[in-house]
């Protein structure tokens, strides 16, 4: 049991949280979902790109309909992904 300012990782098997203040502090917002920095170095760099990639654009021109379902099909990639491999292992290798 948390906190209760405070929010956990989104990944299944994760027990790693942070303080509100600090997402607030990091995204200027407070996200409904958060990744913890050990689940996000696990996630393939194809992946992380495309979200950063998307993330750039939105700031540049800002968010419309099409990127805002292009972000959340993307997150949602990157949390089966992460369900499917809790350890960050490459499905490969299993």
């Amino acid at each position: 049991m948390t906190e209760p300012n405070t929010q956990t990782c989104c990944v299944d098997g994760c027990h790693r949280w942070t303080r509100h203040e600090t997402l607030r502090k990091s995204f200027g917002y407070l996200p409904r979902e958060w990744i913890c920095r050990e689940c996000w170095a696990s996630v393939p760099k194809s992946y992380r790109r495309v979200v950063h990639r998307i993330d750039r654009t939105a700031k540049r021109y800002g968010w419309n309909k099409r990127l805002r379902m292009r972000r959340r099909l993307a997150w949602d990639r990157i949390k089966r992904y992460l369900d499917s491999n809790p350890l960050g292992i490459p499905p490969d290798l299993l």
